[in-house]
């Protein structure tokens, strides 16, 4: 349908003047580039180097961040410094461009973490980078390390203890452990890093409990964990320091208590932060006693603690040729597993068969008491009364300071002889003098007795008779291996660790991505970062049977590569974790946008790694 003449009259004017304009601005926009020139790239080389701060306590961490500029990625021939009094932990890389009067400026920036491991001041070297035969360094920088909150001052936020009920022991001797974890704010992510206990045998006392105390006027959260050490040598000894590396969630400083409704909104930011601490617990010296040459009884084994003995025998009737079993029960407080035999290991007038003995611990109260079980098969050589001699275990008891034997008393025994059976006589001779004797037959078999072919083919069944036997022989056997096989089967879905950890991978990283979808539209969330590399770390672990959580970006892309991952999805993963790891640990925030980008990511990679692993 044609316009009017006079509608496209008037609209002529109005398209002049728009192709006008549109003809001014894109002169004026030649012009100015024609003016600024081409924006040109730098390629001046820097390298610098800072921390966040210049004083810490053994429980902080420093962030050692190193720039350098002119470079898109970081150089593989950068070096770091020796610090020999700091743990070293990678925390990602960032890279910038900026225009700025025309030129490009490219930098890239790599932040590690320290830990210290000592008090003092420390100076921490220039960074070092080889580039076109010359060598770059940054400036030093020095840092000085403080003595960390001690447990006894006022309110401190935060401890940890390790302590054990006895520092001068005997060897062998059962010592309880115990390490508390203390904190009055609250803690998220702790990881315990315990002692290496050398020179001790170690056994775990439970699990952890969780309980409240009071200190000071001050109610904290406490975590308990108990073991059983053991002594292995006599001599000086010591448990080293323990660490427990973990965050707390403290209140922002600045903000004041009665505008906490006001200023906590997600307008101006959280009233909360968190703050990594990295807590110790002393180490503790002990002095471990060598055990009494005076009264030590033959046939010692090394046992310490408080033993008891019970034995007892399935029968103590029996004929000449059958045998008994002999079970003997040793229950008490201390290295039971040392125990391999019993005393005397031959009993007189007897043929033994010793069996494997069984272990078995439980937990009572602060202590670990062991029962331990020895069986044997007594064969009697002889008929007559018989008896067993007491069962002896000799041990050392550390509360007296003496050697005991724990022994049972003797067990008497009937061995029977072998009663003579009356002989079956079938036949019997009416004239035992005489040169021919007649025999008289006194009995005869139930079955006939066949003499030609017939007798026999009348006891072979017909086909259908013998598939039916054969059916009913084979199928039972069958039937009872399927059924074992499944049971086996869903026995190993149900107990194997790396089958359930496969099974639920993706449910698992689905539920951690849907908890931080909540975070995009929060900008002072930064667990939000924390949570989308754990979905991913963790779909890894599952898939893998790793402790990924525990690794850094570039061993988790060796980890794909190594299981013939695609390329470009290890170098993805590494990447996406890298960024995460930076906007956790270093960024400022990000926006709604970018925080959703990073969420979409993140998605897309464990639907691409969860087909192919």
């Amino acid at each position: 349908m044609r316009r009017p003449i006079s509608e496209t009259a008037d609209a002529l004017p109005t398209r002049c003047c728009r192709r006008r304009r549109t003809f001014i601005l894109v002169s004026f926009l030649w012009i100015c580039l024609l003016l600024t020139g081409p924006a040109k790239a730098s390629g001046a080389l820097e390298i610098r180097a800072w921390v966040d701060k210049t004083e810490a306590t053994l429980e902080d961490q420093i962030f050692l961040t190193v720039s350098v500029s002119g470079q898109r990625r970081l150089p593989d021939d950068l070096e770091l410094p020796p610090l020999p009094d700091f743990s070293i932990t990678e925390g990602g890389t960032s890279s910038r461009t900026e225009i700025i009067n025309g030129t490009i400026r490219t930098s890239v920036e790599a932040t590690y973490i320290l830990t210290p491991r000592h008090l003092g001041i420390f100076t921490i070297g220039p960074v070092r980078l080889k580039h076109k035969g010359r060598t770059y360094e940054s400036r030093p920088l020095t840092v000085k390390i403080l003595p960390a909150a001690s447990p006894t001052a006022a309110h401190p936020k935060a401890f940890v203890t390790q302590q054990v009920d006895l520092k001068n022991p005997f060897v062998h001797q059962q010592i309880v452990y115990t390490f508390r974890f203390f904190r009055r704010v609250q803690s998220v992510e702790a990881q315990w890093d315990p002692p290496s206990f050398q020179g001790f045998w170690v056994e775990d006392l439970g699990k952890e409990r969780q309980y409240e105390k009071v200190l000071n006027g001050q109610r904290y959260a406490v975590t308990e964990l108990k073991k059983a050490l053991y002594p292995l040598s006599a001599g000086p000894a010591k448990i080293e320091e323990c660490r427990l590396a973990c965050q707390l969630v403290v209140p922002r400083q600045g903000v004041p208590r009665g505008m906490d409704s006001f200023f906590g909104s997600s307008f101006f930011g959280s009233r909360v932060q968190t703050i990594t601490k990295n807590l110790r617990g002393e180490p503790i010296s002990l002095n471990i006693r060598p055990l009494p040459e005076a009264g030590r009884p033959e046939g010692f084994q090394g046992l310490v603690g408080s033993f008891a003995v019970q034995a007892v025998v399935g029968q103590d009737r029996l004929r000449l040729g059958d045998s008994t079993t002999l079970t003997v029960t040793v229950t008490g407080i201390g290295n039971l597993r040392d125990l391999a035999a019993l005393l005397p290991e031959t009993i007189p007038g007897f043929k033994v068969y010793p069996d494997k003995p069984s272990f078995q611990a439980e937990i009572q109260g602060d202590t670990l008491r062991g029962t331990k079980v020895f069986k044997k098969a007594l064969v009697p050589l002889k008929a007559g009364p018989m008896k067993i001699p007491p069962q002896e275990v000799p041990y050392f008891d550390p509360v007296k300071g003496a050697y005991r034997i724990a022994r049972t008393a003797p067990i008497p025994l009937t061995v029977e002889g072998n009663g003579e059976k009356e002989p079956l006589h079938l036949v019997t001779s009416s004239d035992l003098a005489g040169s021919k004797r007649s025999i008289k037959v006194l009995g005869k078999d139930i079955l006939p007795i066949h003499t030609g072919l017939a007798g026999a083919r009348s006891q072979i069944p017909s086909k259908t008779s013998l598939y039916a036997i054969l059916a009913g022989v084979l199928l039972p056997p069958c039937i009872f291996l399927v059924c074992y096989g499944k049971k086996r089967r869903r026995e190993r879905l149900e107990t194997d660790q790396h089958i359930i950890r496969r099974k639920g991978a993706r449910k698992k990283a689905n539920r951690l991505l849907k908890e931080a979808k909540g975070g995009i539209s929060r900008p002072e969330d930064k667990e939000y970062f924390g949570r989308l590399a754990r979905s991913v770390k963790g779909l890894i672990g599952d898939k893998l049977n790793l402790n990924a959580l525990a690794y850094t970006p570039e061993e988790i892309e060796g980890c794909l590569l190594g299981r013939r991952i695609p390329e470009e999805d290890a170098r993805e993963a590494r990447k996406l974790l890298e960024e995460l790891e930076y906007d956790l640990y270093v960024s400022q925030g990000l926006e709604t946008g970018e925080r959703a980008a990073l969420h979409r990511r993140a998605r897309r990679l464990l639907s691409r790694l969860d087909k192919r692993l």
